[in-house]
């Protein structure tokens, strides 16, 4: 078909008039061809599908196959066309991999309808919900931007479902859905909130429009909606299609995330493009008095290249919201709940415990109602009470107290006993093998100095500290950086201890796969990750690994110290004064 258009015998459609030529539409085992309906243009077709069907012995099924004519032609060429074809002729467009006919919320009531869900505990409601209502209208929800009443319809289905006792069994809503869709770390069940995800789709579709500049579909909105910019500086204009409206309005979204990672600088502007990661919001404000500086290009040394010693890459988009640099729903529909201004801010401490709870090796329904226990949704006779629903508030199991959340959990007398035959558990650092050194490190950040400290500690199979050492840094983005630089100073002091076989373990997970990957990384801290590529490579045998804070604690010591005292150290055999009773305290068991 490229071939045979690209020679003239035939020709594709296109939805503007400088926009590319479709001649055809691939999916699966279907196909779409466009062309024009004239004799030549339809025999030359039918001649290509000849071939095809003898070079792949497939069969074309001209029986189930349709064509459709745009009102612009000729009524004696469709005659022509069809019964050179042999094909029937349709009226409308077949709709095909599009919007389903039945409506949305029929299909919801419909699964629910059909599923035993009278059988299913809470855990398995949260599953159903996520993994098969909340995907019903995944597809919808990729291509158009829905209705608010029609998302607030399906989710007021959701909490029906989700509160009720049973089949047809009414159950006591405890609180609204908004709060549901919270994540799970900051108190909710991380149930979709309909009308933000289908934002963060739609900013799926934008994000490639400006990734992939040569995808046809593409090409194809370029040349109709915005044929003199990209897609970030285009306007909405007149008489567009739905789908252009949908799109366009995810724009804001992904205007609020992108930044410029600078390669070669030729393509970023200094003062209107977003790439300086340490501003607040990633531009320049403020031009320089009479210069004629325009791109970050004339801004980098072209004999030293001070920002790229090796051979410099091309500037390209990265996406500030996740930390490898590229887009992802997850983060965008994150990003939307951080704009929602109904929604509250849990303390850290919460946090903690929400991430915690939702860790455990547990049955999901032993977690649920947990978590509802920290929000005094469990229907204790107190809370009936309270809702009139029961004549007394009394426990049944002592009769001395109302029954309450903290009275059931922690101060009725049977509960009390429960909870002191708890045993205490402690993690703590473990010895590496023999002939292994083991280096942890840990990093520590000042905000308000944009300062951090590395704190690094190698021991051998017998647990003696080999060395350890301290150091500072300036100009520090985040502590993200400072566990990404602390952990190239670690790489560095592995090469100058010229070990064969080290183990590195740190804390933050997120910089140790960072280093386990060897693909280019497009993050904040992808120039100490790639650093840390390079350096490695001298080192024989280097494993990293990720261990807990409570394993980690003689490196975070040395970190959190420095950063107080400002005082750099490299001790060998030995650690600073201030962490010696850490290091004795040290146990031998280290968690896996």
């Amino acid at each position: 078909m490229r071939v045979a258009r690209k020679e003239g015998f035939i020709r594709g459609a296109k939805a503007s008039i400088n926009g590319p030529e479709i001649t055809h539409l691939l999916f699966a085992d279907d196909c779409i061809l466009f062309g024009e309906a004239i004799n030549r243009g339809t025999e030359f077709l039918k001649n290509i599908l000849q071939v095809y069907e003898s070079c792949s012995g497939q069969s074309v099924n001209f029986s189930k196959s349709t064509v459709f004519y745009s009102p612009n032609t000729i009524e004696v060429n469709n005659d022509v066309v069809s019964k050179l074809l042999g094909v029937r002729t349709a009226t409308n467009p077949e709709k095909y991999l599009g919007l389903p006919n039945m409506n949305l919320v029929d299909q919801i009531l419909m699964r629910i309808e059909g599923w035993s869900n009278g059988f299913l505990s809470q855990g398995g409601k949260e599953v159903f919900i996520k993994a098969v209502l909340q995907a019903i209208p995944t597809y919808a929800m990729s291509c158009f931007l829905l209705p608010n009443s029609l998302c607030r319809t399906m989710e007021s289905i959701f909490a029906k479902f989700w509160w009720e006792k049973g089949k047809g069994r009414r159950g006591i809503h405890w609180c609204q859905w908004s709060q549901l869709c919270r994540p799970k770390t900051e108190g909710g069940l991380g149930f979709r909130n309909l009308a933000q995800f289908n934002v963060a789709l739609l900013a799926k579709q934008g994000w490639r429009f400006l990734t992939n500049p040569n995808s046809l579909v593409t090409r194809v909105f370029k040349a109709k909606y915005f044929p003199r910019s990209d897609f970030i500086n285009s306007q909405l204009g007149n008489k567009t299609s739905y789908v252009w409206r949908s799109i366009w309005a995810a724009k804001g979204v992904l205007e609020k995330c992108l930044i410029w990672k600078v390669g070669t600088g030729t393509s970023i502007s200094i003062y209107s493009d977003v790439w300086v990661p340490s501003q607040v919001n990633s531009r320049l404000l403020t031009t320089v008095d009479g210069s004629n500086l325009n791109k970050v290009a004339e801004l980098i040394d072209s004999q030293s290249r001070e920002w790229n010693r090796e051979i410099p890459h091309e500037d390209f988009l990265a996406w500030s919201g996740e930390h490898s640099g590229e887009f992802s729903v997850k983060s965008t529909y994150k990003l939307l709940q951080s704009f929602d201004p109904r929604a509250y801010a849990v303390q850290n401490v919460y946090k903690d415990f929400y991430r915690k709870l939702w860790l455990i090796d547990l049955p999901t329904k032993v977690k649920i109602n947990a978590w509802k226990a920290s929000w005094n949704y469990l229907p204790t006779r107190a809370n009936l009470f309270y809702k009139k629903l029961t004549a007394d508030a009394l426990c049944p199991r002592c009769g001395v107290a109302a029954k309450t959340i903290d009275h059931l959990f922690r101060e009725c007398p049977l509960s009390v006993e429960v909870w002191s035959h708890i045993p205490d558990t402690e993690n703590s650092w473990q010895r590496p093998p023999r002939q292994v050194v083991k280096i942890n490190f840990d990093g520590a950040f000042d905000k308000d100095s944009h300062q951090s400290a590395s704190g690094i500690v190698a021991r051998n199979s017998e647990g003696k500290v080999i060395v350890s050492s301290t150091s500072l840094h300036e100009k520090v983005d985040s502590a993200f950086a400072a566990e990404a630089i602390a952990c190239r100073d670690v790489v560095q002091l592995g090469i100058n201890m010229q070990k064969e076989d080290i183990i590195v373990k740190g804390d933050l997970l997120t910089v140790i796969k960072k280093c386990r990957k060897a693909a280019l990384d497009k993050s904040q801290i992808g120039a100490f990750i790639n650093d840390i590529h390079q350096m490695k490579a001298e080192i024989k045998k280097l494993i990293f690994d990720c261990t807990l804070r409570s394993a980690n604690n003689l490196a975070h010591i040395l970190a959190t110290e420095t950063l107080k005292e400002k005082e750099e150290k490299y001790l060998i055999g030995g650690v600073p004064y201030y962490a010696e009773s850490h290091m004795r305290n040290e146990s031998l068991q280290e968690p896996d």
